[in-house]
């Protein structure tokens, strides 16, 4: 006999000894109509119903020490989740320095733009109800990309792609408007609110490697640039 052959056989023994020692018993279970009383399988069909039921039932107060326990663990992890949102520091990689006529805005980033923009990339998602881009005025010299957008009552969007070289400076006019941060998709940007009736409100933001600036300018509602922003990816 192999070895192979010898679990099978021992195991064919052992089964066939145990159903032969209790051959009556088995007999005598299978002729028996077990029935549960109606008391019984409605009291099954209410626990499978609502599992908490039989605590409630048993316990009231102990049910009750549970439910305000999860209550308080469900409030501490939305305050934290909340909390999280406000503390978490969104990602920076410009400095601005600002001047009486003027802001500066340094980018942090050693490395050029590598990639090749091209009409099409970092498009909005988003735009304004009945405005469309005039295709005419698109425009494209070496690293810039420019688009305009109109509306249906001529008011325009002008919205600019630009790669960067490392250590970038660039400097904006406060003159007809005030600078203040904000954030666009989780990372910082820059929103100048016009001061004067007629002067554009302007958005400015980066990449997150900082070699890619967007530029977008109207006289749109600012909260309206910033939507537009949002959904630029």
């Amino acid at each position: 006999m192999h070895g192979t052959q010898f679990d099978p056989i021992l195991k064919e023994a052992l089964v066939n000894s145990v159903l032969s020692e209790y051959a009556d018993l088995i007999s005598d279970a299978q002729k028996k109509d077990i029935r549960f009383s109606r008391r019984y399988r409605d009291r099954k069909k209410h626990m499978l119903r609502d599992p908490m039921w039989f605590l409630r039932r048993k316990n009231s107060s102990q049910y009750l020490k549970v439910i305000r326990a999860l209550a308080v663990a469900a409030l501490i992890l939305m305050m934290s989740l909340a909390a999280g949102a406000v503390l978490i520091p969104y990602k920076r990689n410009f400095k601005i320095e600002r001047y009486p006529a003027y802001i500066e805005v340094q980018i942090l980033q050693d490395g050029d733009c590598c990639l090749d923009l091209d009409y099409g990339d970092f498009y909005p998602e988003y735009l304004p109800a009945g405005y469309y881009e005039n295709v005419d005025r698109r425009s494209k010299v070496f690293k810039f990309i420019n688009y305009q957008f109109l509306g249906p009552d001529g008011t325009e969007i002008l919205y600019r792609v630009q790669g960067l070289a490392g250590g970038s400076v660039m400097c904006f006019d406060n003159e007809h408007g005030l600078f203040e941060e904000i954030k666009i998709n989780h990372r910082a940007a820059i929103i100048k609110r016009s001061s004067e009736e007629g002067w554009p409100n302007e958005v400015l933001w980066f990449s997150k490697d900082g070699t890619i600036m967007f530029n977008l300018s109207s006289t749109l509602k600012s909260e309206e640039l910033e939507r537009i922003a949002k959904s630029i990816h």
